[in-house]
């Protein structure tokens, strides 16, 4: 989920979600907005740990966070980009020993969890549905870290330690369903624009998958829309249609940025290799995960993803025991899979787009240097931050002449 207070002055209404009594709640990225923005627009600088610790508890002390948990339901999260203190950020980030902690005290982490020891916040969690005495399941929900150990160099999100923990981890319980989150979507690599896993560690946690031969639902947050994903041809690889579930945001959406042209604009950036454009949801939103078993022990998912009156908008089903029962007799086609047609990206279009991206960035950082330097029409700016104003605004620019 995205930040709960922005500048739009408008969010998921905390009664929505708490009147859907969740058993947990968990943040998938961008809590808050620790950093500065800078007067070019979406150019974020790190403003130091008071500041970042008071952004967090500011979304902690909200009133409609408040409203949303009342009544107890576990909380339990994972950072993105904005929650960690550096825009695209990675293991380089200084202050990210730091930032743990932070974090981990924003969630009301145990103070002896192993989160608070280990490098990095990634965590096992073993939920178990007990519809009767004899009859129980096991849901494994798995939060990564894609940030503290992440090397974009090398093309490497988890690191080698979190790597080994995960197979490890997952290599435990074949007959249980995985949940397995990230702050940063993961199956979207033919998306130019947001700050996503890249190729090479999306094939590396497949390898797990088909490896431990294992059933897993992807949960994600951080592109400012809700949406449901699938791998074409994962079937071949995996045994099944590999689903990622996408809920964001819960104050702002990509239409938010572009009012008038965000829909249209996001039809554009986001390519129908996952999905189409009915399966996307650009409002504020909030999803949820029922877990449904019967005194027999079969197991069914229902997914969903609700507007900010808590109305259902998008939804999958998925007969997860059908799955799991299929896998028993599964073989990967690791050829099949490589080969399939959905997944020729067109690197040379894409490259392209990047920098078509590159040059429209940097002609609208000198736009804004004229406009700000012109001698015909002085200003002066106050950058106001999230937080720091009684409006709760993001950033604001005012412009005045000078006298």
């Amino acid at each position: 989920q995205m930040c709960i207070r922005d500048r739009y002055q408008r969010r998921v209404h905390g009664q929505a979600i708490h009147e859907k009594r969740p058993d947990m709640w968990i943040w998938l990225g961008d809590a808050a907005y620790v950093e500065n923005m800078t007067i070019f627009y979406y150019t974020f600088v790190f403003p130091g740990l008071d500041l970042a610790r008071d952004r967090l508890q500011q979304t902690k002390d909200d009133p409609d966070y408040q409203t949303m948990v009342k009544g107890g339901p576990h909380i339990l999260g994972i950072w993105d980009n904005h929650d960690y203190g550096q825009d695209f950020g990675g293991k380089d980030f200084p202050f990210k020993t730091e930032m743990q902690s932070i974090f981990l005290d924003f969630i009301d982490e145990p103070i002896d969890s192993p989160r608070r020891k280990r490098k990095g916040i990634y965590e096992h969690y073993i939920i178990n549905v007990t519809p009767k005495p004899d009859v129980s399941f096991n849901v494994h929900l798995i939060l990564l870290d894609v940030r503290f150990h992440r090397d974009s160099i090398q093309n490497d999100i988890l690191g080698q330690e979190q790597w080994e923990w995960l197979q490890a981890e997952i290599s435990k319980d074949k007959q249980g369903l995985y949940l397995i989150a990230s702050g940063s979507q993961i199956i979207s690599i033919d998306r130019i624009i947001h700050d996503i896993w890249d190729e090479n560690s999306l094939n590396r946690l497949l390898n797990i998958l088909a490896s431990e031969n294992v059933y897993a639902v992807l949960l994600s947050g951080d592109v400012h829309l809700g949406e449901f994903m699938s791998l074409p041809c994962s079937e071949n690889y995996l045994g099944y249609e590999l689903i990622e579930f996408t809920s964001s945001g819960l104050g702002h959406t990509s239409i938010d940025h572009f009012p008038f042209v965000g829909e249209e604009l996001d039809k554009i950036l986001f390519p129908s290799t996952y999905n189409k454009d009915e399966d996307r949801f650009r409002k504020r939103n909030f999803g949820l995960i029922d877990f449904i078993v019967d005194t027999q022990g079969s197991t069914s998912l229902h997914l969903s993803l609700h507007d900010e009156q808590g109305n259902e908008v998008r939804m999958r089903n998925i007969d997860v025991t059908s799955h799991i029962r299929k896998l028993r007799a599964f073989t990967p086609d690791e050829q099949a899979f490589n080969n399939c047609p959905a997944l020729k990206l067109h690197k040379d279009d894409r490259f392209l787009l990047h920098v078509l991206m590159y040059f429209s960035k940097l002609l609208f950082f000198l736009l804004c240097s004229i406009i700000l330097s012109s001698n015909t029409i002085p200003v002066s700016y106050t950058h106001l931050r999230a937080h720091e104003t009684p409006e709760h605004l993001v950033c604001r620019l005012l412009l005045e002449k000078k006298k």
